[in-house]
């Protein structure tokens, strides 16, 4: 091009110079190319046909081809957000709404997809940054209704090799922001939580650790957290193997446990340590009228009554009628095995003497006691432990 030759003169000499005959519809788009320069992009009207199959790219008009027109670049060592790019698009004077590069697609595919060959070099295939204060990458869905963890989705992430330490979607700042944060507007429909995560193992659905802070924060406006039981789970505290040290759990009935060690040993956190005494003291055994006297290491189960769903009772325990010196008993219903404890003990025939304790119940309320001496046994009922 000379110095006195503008790019529209260029534009229209191309475009009234026919077409040689000898020369394929590719070559003559290059060749038009390499003289043009920029101005070949007139050559682009409207008259000309949409391209085929590996034909070069034409800006401005229709590809209509089943193998996509491709750009490459082989720069190995190109910084992230370099200009080693294989695709650019810049805006220069952007206003609200104007993307650099646009994608739509009315099928099943990807409006904009990055794929990354080489796996160790640690970034993204699709990748963006904002200098300014809006998204580096933002994604929008605007369908509704949409069952958790559905199609619909502003931005999906998935790993199909995972391995421990590798994250679907990984959010780091190094401000006062958040890595990764949710906000639904109150009048969403179908909303469960900001930020949701379900693990279909025996992972936590959702995790967090934080080196001098707090591993989690939460604020509600009608509670800071809620506890959600498993649909049908029973009263008590969770059995099985497996369970750490921290665990909290809260059974059918809204009752908190906490686990206190590695392995099934949980507490009740609500209501502990809570007795209601009985306005009235009732007995509720008395083997002089019930069984006769306790043989030598006999065991026998009564029920001491279980209301509001108590754990334990206080009782006045009170033996007579004793054949020797002994010592009596009182344990769980449930446990099988006696417990290496005494509830009383006396050293002489003929002995009257009562104590008073609390002694945990089993899941009906019964208790069980042991003598290891020839006695009668009476059991009185003060009060109950919630």
């Amino acid at each position: 091009m000379s110095q006195t030759e503008s790019p529209n003169e260029i534009t229209d000499a191309v475009e009234e110079s026919p077409t040689p005959s000898s020369l394929s519809r590719r070559a003559w788009l290059g060749i038009a190319g390499a003289g043009a320069g920029i101005a070949g992009a007139a050559l682009l009207g409207s008259g000309r046909a949409a391209a085929a199959d590996l034909d070069p790219v034409l800006v401005g008009g229709t590809h209509t081809g089943n193998t996509a027109t491709s750009f490459e670049n082989t720069t190995a060592t190109a910084p992230i957000a370099g200009p080693a790019n294989a695709l650019k698009g810049v805006i220069n004077s952007a206003t609200n709404g104007s993307h650099t590069i646009l994608g739509t697609t009315a099928g099943d595919g990807h409006a904009i997809a990055g794929v990354a060959t080489k796996l160790d070099n640690g970034r993204g295939a699709t990748w963006g940054r904002h200098l300014g204060a809006g998204a580096g990458v933002e994604g929008e869905n605007t369908a509704q209704n949409i069952a958790i963890a559905g199609a619909a989705n502003g931005v999906k992430g998935i790993i199909t090799q995972a391995t421990n330490g590798s994250h679907s979607v990984l959010g780091i700042t190094a401000g006062g922001g958040h890595a990764v944060a949710g906000d639904i507007p109150a009048t969403a429909p179908n909303t469960v939580a900001a930020t949701w995560g379900r693990h279909m193992g025996v992972g936590a659905g959702i995790g967090g650790i934080s080196v001098g802070g707090y591993g989690g924060e939460f604020v509600g406006g009608k509670a800071s957290v809620r506890l959600i039981p498993s649909t049908g789970v029973a009263a008590g505290p969770p059995a099985g193997a497996g369970h750490l040290r921290g665990e909290l759990y809260v059974d059918g009935v809204g009752d908190v446990y906490y686990n206190e060690s590695d392995g099934a040993n949980f507490t009740r956190l609500n209501s502990q340590g809570g007795t209601s005494l009985l306005t009235d003291p009732k007995r509720v055994y008395d083997s002089r009228s019930s069984g006769g006297k306790f043989g030598l290491a006999e065991v026998r189960k009564i029920n001491l009554g279980q209301p509001g769903g108590a754990s334990g009772a206080v009782v006045n325990l009170t033996v007579t009628e004793t054949d020797a010196g002994g010592y009596v008993t009182l344990y769980n219903g449930d446990s099988p095995t006696k417990p290496n404890t005494s509830s009383i003990n006396w050293k002489a025939v003929g002995t009257d003497i009562a104590n008073s304790l609390p002694v945990a119940m089993s899941a009906d309320g019964s208790i069980n006691i042991y003598a290891n001496s020839a006695t009668h046994v009476i059991i009185d009922v003060i009060g109950y432990i919630n």
